[in-house]
């Protein structure tokens, strides 16, 4: 995940193995969920745009098959 921390938007570039696609969701601080997306299998690069996001810090989560497999810390700044 890059830039981190951002402005504007972040970039994730991942490869998936799996056969299944991947949900990512971001949550802020609080718990509130901003955004939730699927990503497919593969390897892929995906430009986030979250210019409507207050500065803070904010979780992705990974999950496959309902299953959390992993999160990703992120910082936005103004």
């Amino acid at each position: 995940i890059y830039p981190n921390p951002f402005f504007n938007y972040f970039v994730i570039s991942f490869s998936i193995p799996t056969q299944e696609d991947v949900q990512i969701k971001l949550i802020g601080s609080s718990g509130y969920l901003f955004r939730s997306m699927n990503l497919e299998k593969g390897s892929n690069l995906v430009k986030i745009e979250v210019p409507e996001l207050a500065s803070g810090h904010y979780s992705l989560l990974f999950i496959v098959n309902n299953e959390l497999i992993s999160v990703q810390k992120i910082l936005k700044i103004k």
